[in-house]
């Protein structure tokens, strides 16, 4: 059987992100890192590691980065 595949949420603070096992964000979770200064982004991300989903995060950023740009 292949290797399954987490799901990440997403949080963000200016020019810093942290990622979290979808399945062990709670409220409580939310709620603190938004006392950090992060809030909740609205994309999820699959990946195998906490590396691999802030990778493909990185990849997502530039490539929408690179449209914004090629549209102006």
């Amino acid at each position: 059987m292949g290797y399954m595949m987490n799901k990440y949420v997403v949080f963000i603070k200016s020019d810093e992100s942290r990622v979290q096992r979808k399945e062990v964000v709670t409220r409580e979770i939310i709620k603190d890192m938004k006392q950090k200064g992060f809030r909740k982004h609205h994309i999820e991300v699959e990946a195998e590691n906490e590396n691999d989903a802030i990778n493909q995060l990185n990849k997502n950023s530039n490539r929408s980065e690179e449209r914004r740009v090629g549209k102006e």
